[in-house]
């Protein structure tokens, strides 16, 4: 957390960063805990999303093959309607 609070070009962002990382260091084990809690839920964020993302991706996929199907069976029992129809 230091390194990142001496990489930041903002003034406000490195205070920020200089301060937790000086929370951590000062903190007891449930504080140090609590803040690896963060880190970890980020990391599980940045891992989950392309997960996500391609899931959405095969789903609207899915939906759009479904869909032309459908309009291709609606296309054929409109076509063959005429020719089966006895009266």
């Amino acid at each position: 957390m230091e390194d990142l609070a001496e990489m930041s070009p903002d003034a406000r962002t490195g205070n920020y960063w200089r301060d937790r990382a000086a929370r951590f260091a000062a903190g007891n084990r449930d504080v140090r805990e609590h803040i690896l809690a963060d880190v970890g839920k980020g990391l599980l964020i940045l891992l989950a999303t392309p997960f996500a993302l391609a899931g959405a991706v095969l789903f609207a996929a899915g939906g759009i093959v479904y869909g032309a199907g459908s309009l291709v069976k609606g296309l054929g029992n409109l076509l063959t309607f005429g020719a089966f129809r006895k009266n």
